[in-house]
């Protein structure tokens, strides 16, 4: 009797425990990674104006370019393809060549010939919880991995950005769970159609507990008839209208981002020419932001960081105790103008 009795206990525990990871799997679909991320770093870096270029095949059939902040890592597989050295942070962007994305095998991958294929699902693909319950095996989505990461943790904003094997309106059904306050639009920029979810200042929430951000500003944009979707997300807190000159240049480096991209289709053939999806010189006209005072960029510089994270982002995480207040005048200095490549 004692023994069923036993057995009986571990199967309603396991029940329980699947019940849970049900319950909170939806938690961890749209946030985990960037709710790891969004904490308390040793110091927020001064803003450079700079960026990082980044260009790579997409399944053999597009050539996709975008820029991230110079010093914020997007974690394709890559080689830089100009020499850069600490003395250059001021003078210049980086360039980097992306291995070549591809699918096989219902996987994705990066391909390099000087080197084997790099798995690039758990950036690209949802990640899923699995384990033995009562009754078999449960298999639970938990979520995606974002591709670059950036938070500041004085003002309280966060960038991410994301790729992802996922239809366009699954992944706006995503933030829109996450971000009931934001209203969906769509802008044409550099003739790509962009869907932006926005959340209007008076909207916004308290700074979350130990971390930063909240809902702000994301532009999605599906990349073609790849299945693929990219997304940026900026966001911000009540407690980041404290700080409007940093606001405004975090919508200028918004706008620098969304400008940056750009989709071209790779010729089936050495004679066939390539029809531009973009418009690399034409200007993007002005974001209507909801704050009209905000919505410009300022003159001079845009912004970004100077900080590189590793791949492994729960690191990034650690020796958190110190705040920096105390450099803020770095992060709001003016820094010397680009100089062109």
């Amino acid at each position: 009797m004692q023994n069923n009795i036993k057995k009986l206990s571990s199967v309603i525990a396991g029940v329980i425990c699947m019940f849970l990871l049900i319950a909170c799997s939806g938690e961890y679909i749209y946030r985990k990674d960037v709710e790891q991320l969004s904490k308390p770093g040793a110091l927020d870096l001064p803003l450079t104006g700079f960026y990082s270029h980044y260009q790579y095949k997409l399944l053999d059939r597009y050539q996709v370019k975008h820029q991230w902040l110079r010093e914020s890592n997007c974690q394709y597989s890559k080689i830089e393809s100009e020499k850069y050295e600490s003395k250059d942070r001021l003078t210049k962007d980086r360039f980097f060549d992306v291995d070549d994305i591809y699918e096989e095998g219902n996987s994705t991958w990066q391909r390099d010939d000087t080197r084997p294929a790099r798995n690039f699902d758990r950036f690209v693909r949802a990640e899923y919880l699995s384990g033995p319950n009562g009754n078999g095996v449960y298999r639970i989505e938990k979520g995606y991995n974002v591709l670059g990461f950036e938070s500041w943790w004085t003002t309280s904003h966060s960038i991410a950005f994301f790729l992802r094997k996922q239809p366009l309106d699954e992944m706006k059904a995503g933030f829109s769970k996450w971000f009931p306050e934001g209203v969906w639009t769509t802008k044409k920029v550099n003739n790509l159609t962009w869907y932006v979810q926005e959340t209007s200042e008076d909207k916004f929430r308290p700074r979350p507990l130990n971390g930063v951000g909240g809902p702000f500003q994301t532009w999605v944009l599906p990349l073609a008839d790849t299945g693929y979707t990219m997304a940026i997300e900026l966001g911000a807190s009540k407690e980041s209208l404290q700080y409007p000159e940093v606001q405004a240049r975090m919508l200028a480096m918004l706008r620098h981002l969304i400008e940056s991209v750009k989709i071209e289709p790779i010729p089936a053939t050495p004679d066939s020419t390539s029809q531009v999806l973009s418009v690399p010189a034409q200007p993007a006209p002005p974001f209507n932001h909801i704050n009209p005072n905000i919505s410009q960029p300022m003159s001079g510089t845009t912004s970004t960081t100077i900080r590189e994270y590793p791949d492994k982002t729960f690191q990034l995480q650690q020796n958190i105790q110190n705040d920096s207040n105390h450099d803020m005048k770095n992060l709001l200095r003016n820094v010397a103008p680009k100089t062109k490549r």
